[in-house]
Formats: structure tokens, sequence, C-alpha cells
């Protein structure tokens, strides 16, 4: 029995790792307590799932009474058998059955001669740590052979980890700067796939977008926060990214301010007041955007897909047609496409015991942030839990930027097949508040969705970055973030804290060995706001200038560059060229279906 402490100010927050997974939802449990069966004291319910509101999966019900029937306990009745338990008992009373799961568990490993996950070695090497032979003293015959055979599987199993690659392509946050990686992006695409094609042939969009699909095809993530999430969308459907590039390259028409913000007298006190600008545009263009993908898909009962009903199961469907998800199937997809799933690079499994292992799938990852909740929260397109929100919801969240435009309210899901009225609206806000480089939820989402060693090849296209400075003189009241710095002071200064946190932590990361890493992106040497309309026009003079001169320059046909970076543009820098590097030698041509390079 749990004995709470009760106080009107402060309630429970604290966090501990234990042993133990909630039954119904299956993450695994991290509170200082939780409900458990008091009959057999082997199923728990995390707070989530705990409450009274929640109705439990089928398959609940029935893996706890099938526990039940092979231990000799009556029927459950969970409304009467659930009770508090603190983490510290639960372990304690529960160590047998643990210790009963672990090596059921441990004879299936012997059964197939495979470890199949980092599960699997953390029991294994508990295993080799009990058969260590102690001081004066051998091991019998039998114990060698089986510490013998667990060597050998421990081999297998790091040889098949060195061989299994995760292809990323991350993109940051940055508003009108978004128009920086689409510019790169297509360069590299042209270059690699399109080298010498001539711009003004009839050709060239149709031969551009099998270029693109190409680069594309190499990766299994996209990840994306803010901006980087719409363009992260496009790349990963197929949609065009020259015509991506068009619409970044006129951000007149989108970042549209409020009447009032435009009266020169009230303008400084309507961007105090309320968001700077006007989402209509903006979302007006994601729905476009959305509709233009799904123009040639059907929904299970026949009717178009569009922005207003394509939700991030559709999304999922489209980017793995063949792992596709329907009304027959999606309940019981649901509980597998959760905290359970493990993808692999195996045919898909008839056992049901297994039915969570799926071969390896297309993934889009989306930043945004739940103020509702206090939450971040990773929009992931292979997680069931997700599935009922719309794509369109999920994009115009992770772009509210703050200060720039207003948060924007979930209102729907979809259950059941029809759409309905959340019980309490969600509100968003920009994902860059906590993850504007998006780097490290994917490496986040891809140990959780794999649960075994792989090695990483992540590329991730950064927007410019720039460090906002303060006065040393300054007060640090409201006058100095809000009106004599540099508008958007506030969001940009917290923008870029985070972005510096994942850089340092990456970083050191890319470091070892199974992480291969280029972060591609320049530092500003003036401020340009997340709006600043004249961006696109800047970063083209920047990226082509001196193209000509430089032809003229090189009469030997050479693509060497001078070293006076001021006489080229910085797509014939030293920043492009290793970018080009790091792609053709961690990210193309590679054998992904066997995850081979």
């Amino acid at each position: 029995m749990d004995t709470t402490s009760s106080s009107s100010l402060l309630t429970s927050s604290s966090q501990i790792s234990a042993q133990s997974r909630c039954d119904n939802c299956l993450a695994i449990l991290d509170d200082v307590r939780w409900k458990q069966c008091k009959v057999c004291n082997n199923f728990d319910l995390c707070h989530t799932c705990g409450k009274d509101s929640v109705k439990l999966e089928s398959a609940t019900y029935h893996h706890h009474n099938k526990w039940h029937e092979r231990h000799g306990y009556p029927e459950s009745q969970i409304e009467k058998d659930m009770d508090w338990v603190l983490v510290g008992d639960c372990e304690t009373k529960g160590r047998q059955i643990l210790d009963e799961i672990q090596e059921i568990n441990y004879a299936k490993i012997n059964e197939t001669g495979l470890i199949e996950n980092d599960h699997d070695l953390s029991i294994v090497m508990a295993r080799m740590a009990k058969m260590k032979p102690q001081e004066k003293q051998l091991l019998s015959e039998s114990e060698e052979k089986e510490r013998s055979e667990l060597g050998k599987m421990l081999v297998d199993y790091h040889i098949q980890a060195s061989q299994r690659k995760i292809h990323v392509l991350s993109l940051d946050g940055g508003g009108v700067r978004g128009y920086m990686p689409i510019k790169v992006l297509s360069q590299i695409i042209e270059d690699e796939y399109l080298l010498g094609a001539d711009h003004n042939d009839k050709e060239y969009y149709e031969n551009f977008k099998k270029g693109q699909d190409k680069f594309t095809s190499q990766f299994d993530y996209f990840v994306g926060t803010s901006t980087g999430g719409l363009i992260a969308l496009c790349l990963a459907t197929g949609y065009h990214l020259l015509e991506i590039m068009e619409i970044y390259a006129h951000p007149d028409k989108y970042f549209t301010k409020y009447l009032l913000n435009k009266l020169p007298k009230v303008g400084l006190l309507g961007d105090i007041m309320w968001a700077r600008y006007n989402h209509k545009k903006i979302h007006e263009q994601i729905d476009k955007i959305i509709d233009e993908i799904f123009k040639e898909w059907l929904d299970d009962d026949g009717k178009q897909l569009t922005a207003k009903n394509a939700t991030l199961l559709d999304l999922h469907n489209l980017l793995n047609p063949t792992h596709k998800i329907n009304n027959v199937n999606i309940e019981h997809s649901r509980r597998y496409y959760g905290n359970l799933l493990e993808f692999d690079d195996k045919l898909h499994t008839t056992d049901d015991t297994r039915r969570h292992h799926v071969t390896r799938e297309k993934v889009l990852l989306i930043t945004a942030y739940n103020t509702t909740k206090s939450s971040i929260t990773i929009f992931n397109t292979s997680y069931a839990e997700h599935w009922p929100y719309r794509i369109s919801d999920v994009l115009k969240s992770t772009m509210a930027a703050p200060t720039y435009f207003e948060p924007f309210t979930i209102e729907i899901k979809k259950e059941n097949d029809h759409f309905v009225k959340m019980n309490e609206p969600e509100v968003f806000i920009d994902g860059g508040v906590f993850a504007n480089d998006p780097e490290l939820t994917a490496i986040w989402a891809i140990q959780r969705q794999w649960k075994k060693m792989v090695n990483y090849r992540l590329l991730s296209i950064g927007t410019g970055c720039y460090n906002p400075q303060l006065s040393p003189n300054t007060w640090g009241g409201y006058y100095a973030w809000l009106v004599s710095g540099e508008p958007g002071l506030v969001i940009d200064a917290l923008m870029d804290a985070t972005r510096s946190l994942t850089e340092t932590i990456m970083n050191n990361l890319a470091k070892s060995s199974h992480i291969k890493r280029m972060k591609f992106n320049y530092k500003l040497t003036q401020p340009l706001n997340l709006d600043d309309l004249n961006f696109p026009s800047t970063f083209d003079r920047e990226w082509d200038k001196l193209r000509d001169g430089l032809r003229d320059e090189f009469k030997d046909g050479s693509k060497d560059v001078s070293t006076d970076g001021l006489r080229y543009g910085l797509r014939y820098g030293s920043d492009y060229k290793a970018l080009v590097y790091f792609y053709k030698t961690y990210i193309e041509d590679s054998k992904k279906q066997i995850g081979i390079e």
C-alpha cells in the first residue's frame, strides 16, 4: 500500500529508472509509483493509463487474464484489483517474477541463437557475468560450452550492428531562412544527377524531379522543426523542390502583418499586444501543399484525401505503401506501433509475440511544443498515438513561432474513422523553442524505434546562425528585449540557445565511430531575422556571386577556387565541397535494404 504525502502547493513530478512497463501502452515506467494488480503483482499501469477515464486496449485485458489463468488466480477485475504501489516495493516484491521473465527471455535467445536487440544484449551480459569463473574455480564443461555460444552471439550481434545504417536528413527551423536548405539541396541534386543540365530545357523540370527522387530515396528518417518541418514533409513525400523554392522566394506573400501592426504609431504597441503576422496566408499555402501531395490518394471509404482530412496515419501509408494500415487492421496495428515497436531488416513475422517487429520504414518527425501539457511533442508517422492528428494541424503547430505568429490550437482528432472534438484542445507553439536544430530528436526516435545498435548517417542542414547581442549596459527589462534591440530578439536568442546546445552535444557524439554526421551551416555576420524578406535574394547573391568571372579565371577547366573568399560564391567554397564529399561517402548508393553501405 502506498502512503502518499500531501501538499496543496506541490505535487509529485519525480522520475526514476524502473524495470517495469505499462501493460497497456507498453511504455517503460519512470514514475515513483503507479497502479499494480494486487492479486498477481504482475500487471502495471502508468499514470495516464491508470486513470478511470481511460479505456484499456482489449489485448490488455486478454494478456492479464491469461497470466491469471496460468498462475491459478481468479479472473481479473481491473476496477477492483488495482492499487498504488511504490517503485521500491514493486521491484523488491516482484523480484521473483522479474527473474522468471528473464529466464523465459533467456530461453528464447538460446532457442534462436540470436541477440536481436539491446534488451537481449543486457540479458546475455548478465548471464555471462554470473558465469565468470571465480578464483581457483573452473567452469564445468556445459558452462564452458554455454559461455562459448554466448560469446559467438555477441560477436554476431556486433557484426550485424556494424552493417546496419540509418540515414537521416535533418532540417533546422528559421522562417524565411528556410530558403537556404532548399537552395543547397537543389544544388547538390543538380550537381549529382543533372550535371551540365540547361535550366531552360523543357525537360529540366521533369529530370530534376527524377534526381530529387533518387536523392530522397537514400534517407530513412526526415526530421524538421518549424519551416524545416514543412520542407521535410515535402521532401519525404516527393513534392517538387523547385516548387518549394518558388514559394520561399516570395516571402512577402505569406508574411503579412495585421492592419494595426502596419500603422506607424500603433505598430510597436501591436507587436507587444499580439502576434506580428497574420497566419492566414501561410496556413492556406500549407493546405495547398497537402492537397497536392494527396491529390491521387483516397481514404478507406473512397473519399479524396485533402488537408481537411489527411492524418499522420495517411501520411504513414503514403510513405510506406507496402506497410499500409487501414480500418481493418488499425486496432491490431495500434498496439504494435507504440512503445514496443522495433524496426529491423527482416521480413514480417507471423509469430504473435513478435508482431511489433517491423521491417524498416520511411519516417517523418516534426517537433512542436504542447503548451497545454507543458511538454515537447515529436510527431512521428510510425507512432500510433500520433496517427489521429491531421497533417495540416501538425505543420501549423510547428510553425507557430512565438511573437511572429499566434499559437495554434488543435481541437479535433480522428477516432473510429471519424473526426471528433477533443475533450481538451491542445495549444502548440513552434518546436524551435526546444529543438530548432532537431538532430537530437532524430537520434532519440531511432533509439526508441530500433532498440538495437545502429550506425547513424546524419546530414543536417541549417538556416544560418547568428548570436544575438545584448549591450553590456542593458538593464535586462522588457525594454531591452522587446523595444531597444532587434525585432524578435527574445525568440531568436531562445532558439539560438537550443541550437547551441544541440551543436555541442552532437559534435561530441559524432566523435563516436557509429555516428557519421555533417552539419552544413553558415554563421551570419549580421542579424537576419526569421522574417527578413530580403533573405532569398541575399542568399542567391552570396551563393552564386562572381560565377562568370570565376569561369574566366580558370581557363583550363579546373573547378578549384581562389583562396580569396571574396572572389567566389558559397557554392564554390569549402563547406559545399565537404557536403558533396559527405553525401557521396556516407549517403549515396547505400544498399539500404540489407543495411550495408
